[in-house]
């Protein structure tokens, strides 16, 4: 049994090793600083790789990229790059419950959704640094990452796009229309 056990033990360490972990900065300005955790599988030569973002849950006002870890190594081992975002916690000390104001939700979702976009058009314009394949691009996220994900993907960029930095032109001209269409409906 004990054999059994140390074989165990050393393949999971294996398997955690096989893949690359890199911490980047998306996005810094003189008072926010926004970093991912970028998980890549091992490399295939010439191979592009689907890339999901991702994005952790705490109701806008807790949480962190790193608590969801067993994901992104599950996914790189399963041939995927996973980019877990941290974004803005706009609603931490405020309530997001049933007594919350809708206009402080709105504005925590918004924040949220543009950090996203801003992390998205990161990995876009680093595709190839990374192999990235950015016909394929998905979104996975917990509780409030799931709503950053699905308004992502269904908001209207030229409205709710909170920085300016970000052009539509850059993630057209990176992404096929098809694949963007491809993105909306898998959310």
């Amino acid at each position: 049994m004990k054999k059994l056990l140390l074989l165990f033990i050393v393949l999971t360490l294996n398997s955690i090793q096989a893949q690359e972990i890199k911490t980047l900065t998306y996005f810094q300005n003189d008072t926010l600083k926004l970093d991912l955790d970028l998980y890549l599988p091992k490399k295939k030569a010439g191979e592009k790789i689907p890339l999901i973002m991702f994005a952790f849950g705490g109701g806008f006002s807790g949480g962190e990229r790193t608590s969801e870890k067993n994901f992104g190594l599950f996914m790189a081992k399963n041939g995927y790059a996973v980019a877990s975002i941290s974004y803005s916690l706009y609603m931490k000390g405020k309530d997001f419950g049933c007594k919350g104001t809708l206009t402080e939700k709105i504005k925590a979702i918004q924040i949220g959704v543009s950090d996203m976009w801003q992390a998205t058009a990161f990995l876009i314009e680093n595709a190839d640094k990374y192999n990235l394949d950015t016909s394929k691009i998905f979104i996975s996220g917990i509780s409030a990452g799931a709503e950053i994900g699905f308004h992502a993907s269904f908001w209207d960029y030229k409205l709710m796009n909170l920085y300016k930095k970000i052009s539509q032109k850059t993630l057209n001209t990176k992404v096929s229309l098809e694949a963007q269409e491809r993105f909306r409906i898998l959310i």
